[in-house]
């Protein structure tokens, strides 16, 4: 089984999805809100847990694939 890291790409698009910063003039700095912050950490739960159930579906193991990406 291959494994697949989130990238550095995957990450800052992640963060600008989760907060007001506008990609064409984001400095690379963070000033995010806790607000921000929160959606930031749900959507890398969400990223990974889809992330995890695609490879168990990959190997077969549908069932284990299903039970992850029921979020708890």
């Amino acid at each position: 089984m291959a494994r697949n890291q989130m990238t550095h790409t995957d990450i800052k698009a992640l963060a600008i999805e989760a907060s007001d910063i506008k990609e064409e003039t984001w400095s690379g700095g963070m000033d995010m809100t806790w607000d921000e912050i929160e959606r930031f950490t749900e959507l890398v739960e969400t990223h990974t847990r889809e992330h995890c159930a695609k490879m168990l579906s990959e190997e077969g193991w549908l069932m284990a694939a299903t039970l992850v990406r029921v979020k708890k």
